[in-house]
């Protein structure tokens, strides 16, 4: 990818990286029109809520409040690796341009030039222009010379496209997952207060479950973080059982504590997800994918 396209896609997070924002990608895989015209409703105005009677927060409005520092962390995320290959290539790309120097002066003797000087189209120019080189080419593949240079182009302008549309996919792809992540953070933490999505963004696991196996965040979340959630489940458990006890004293009561629960804590089942075999994965996904919810007491679960 590009400086220009990383830029381009921190920009648009930065703006507020609506789900309507961008354009959209036709039938035919090349870009349609702005997808903006389909969802800017619902990003512009809360969507109701029948039950509560109160509006739901919009997308933007939720990456601009309360959930703008784990929406920042997300981008800053998915954009690091990015950011890293990127480093990578412009480094790539200086050896490179080494190399081609010497081809260049290989262009200027050949052809009577200064190939230092010459740009990429000058030189194309020069090599398309050049009837025995085409007719070389257009001989093997026994074509005519003005046949081997169209198709010579059409490969070009294919290749061109083919890269810009992967481009444009990767960067769709990677807002929609971190919107995805932003709106089902906001279920987790009613749930569980304590998950921080940043950090869990860190995490190359929580990242390939959720976003290459679409594994539910709050699944993924609960898998990977069993003991911790065990263990505040047993101890509210038994603070629970003490209180009901101290009541039950403090009325005169004698009956014995109803549903077995006694005055010590349950015990907690050690059970670390990274110890799974492929095979229990393999059928945790299984169970996802026809709607099941694995989780703490479910059969696939330790």
């Amino acid at each position: 990818m590009s400086l220009k396209n990383n830029y381009l896609l921190l920009q648009i997070f930065a703006d507020g990286g609506t789900a309507g924002s961008g354009a959209g990608v036709g039938a035919n895989g090349a870009p349609a029109a702005d997808a903006g015209q389909q969802t800017g409703a619902s990003t512009q105005t809360g969507a109701q809520d029948p039950a509560a009677g109160d509006p739901k927060p919009t997308f933007a409005e939720m990456i601009k409040g309360d959930y703008k520092k784990d929406f920042d962390a997300a981008v800053q995320e998915i954009l690091r690796p990015r950011l890293k290959s990127l480093q990578d290539d412009n480094r790539q790309m200086k050896e490179t341009g080494q190399k081609w120097e010497r081809i260049a002066d290989l262009m200027g003797r050949r052809y009577g030039v200064n190939g230092q000087t010459m740009t990429p189209e000058q030189i194309e120019q020069t090599l398309m222009a050049d009837s025995g080189f085409m007719e070389g080419i257009a001989d093997k593949n026994g074509i005519s010379v003005e046949a081997q240079a169209m198709m010579i182009r059409n490969d070009w302008q294919k290749a061109d496209t083919d890269r810009q549309l992967q481009m444009y996919r990767q960067e769709q792809a990677d807002r929609q997952y971190i919107s995805r992540m932003v709106r089902e953070a906001q279920d987790i933490q009613a749930k569980y207060p304590e998950f921080n999505l940043a950090e869990e963004m860190r995490n190359p696991l929580f990242v390939e479950r959720t976003k290459s196996w679409g594994v539910p965040a709050i699944q993924v979340y609960e898998l990977m973080h069993h003991d911790e959630i065990l263990q505040k489940a047993s101890a509210t458990a038994a603070q629970d059982a003490a209180a009901a006890a101290s009541q039950a004293i403090a009325a005169g009561s004698r009956r014995p504590i109803e549903n077995g629960v006694g005055s010590g804590s349950p015990a907690v089942t050690k059970f670390d997800p990274a110890n799974m075999s492929d095979e229990q994965y393999r059928k945790i996904r299984e169970a996802v994918k026809n709607g099941e919810r694995v989780g703490p007491g479910h059969r696939l679960w330790g």
